[in-house]
């Protein structure tokens, strides 16, 4: 067991010592962020539409894909790119296989994945840390369905997106 120079964590770490706590760097606060130009904002939203689409690719539900996508507001001209989309299929053992079928892509193309304690299935993950642009998944089973959101990072823009 080391030392982490965080008491709570530290503390934590006596406590549990078989238990292993990884602490990921945290985003930049919002307001160290740089001015994005229009074109990056672009790359956000394609990159979050086409990694969102991309994870449904081997799952067959029982309709269409519903697609809801937005550009969020975290802050003055800071916004984050938003893909929702959610299948349903015909029963609720479907889309609980399709989870795993998510979860399997998302390790596959290197991201870091981790279950949610919850209720219901539910995945939250990382894209690698190389990733251009870096973007987060929720991943959750509710009932017949199975949601998929992808999200950009923050960025900062001088005027709103469309």
């Amino acid at each position: 067991m080391s030392e982490t120079g965080n008491p709570l964590l530290d503390a934590f770490q006596r406590l549990q010592p078989d238990v292993d706590v990884v602490v990921l760097p945290p985003e930049p606060p919002l307001e160290l962020l740089e001015t994005s130009d229009p074109a990056e904002a672009q790359r956000a939203a394609q990159a979050s539409r086409t990694t969102a689409h991309s994870l449904l690719e081997e799952v067959r539900g029982a309709g269409e894909p519903v697609v809801i996508e937005r550009w969020d507001r975290l802050a003055p001209q800071v916004h984050r790119h938003r893909t929702r989309v959610r299948v349903t299929f015909d029963d609720d053992a479907a889309a609980l296989s399709s989870i795993l079928d998510v979860l399997e892509s998302l390790n596959g193309a290197g991201w870091e994945t981790r279950p949610v304690d919850a209720p219901t299935p539910w995945l939250v993950a990382r894209s690698p840390l190389a990733a251009v642009p870096l973007l987060t998944a929720d991943v959750a089973v509710q009932g017949p369905r199975l949601v998929v959101t992808v999200e950009s990072a923050a960025l900062r823009l001088e005027e709103d997106p469309a």
